[in-house]
């Protein structure tokens, strides 16, 4: 997963619901994040990878299902499979897991390799 997948996800979901930029930046805004056309420009040619609450504001702002930009992005069975990992864990404390799935998501919206 680079950047680039995330990029070419938000700009292919965005055309296919028939919004601008402007569009976008707007519905997101709606929804209670504010966010410039300028933004949007930024998240789709890869020079800045939206966070995780940015990923949740555009999948609002898109009017699409939680994890579709990231399942677009290819990152869902990966995150997938590293949440069970996690999960099943018995030497990491529970109340450390859910800290350990979002840093790991974190490293994979910032263009992170695992392999």
């Amino acid at each position: 997963m680079t950047p680039a997948n995330i990029a070419a996800a938000i700009r292919s979901i965005r055309k296919q619901q028939g919004l601008s930029q402007e569009g976008l930046a707007a519905a997101i805004t709606a929804s209670g994040r504010p966010t410039k056309q300028s933004d949007v420009s930024y998240w789709e040619t890869g020079k800045r990878v939206p966070d995780l609450g940015d990923v949740s504001a555009i999948e609002r702002g898109l009017g699409v299902p939680r994890g579709r930009v990231l399942l677009a992005a290819g990152l869902v069975e990966e995150v997938a499979s590293v949440e069970s990992a996690v999960a099943a864990d018995a030497s990491l404390a529970e109340e450390f897991k859910g800290d350990v799935i979002k840093v790991y998501r974190a490293f994979l919206a910032a263009g992170g390799r695992t392999s």
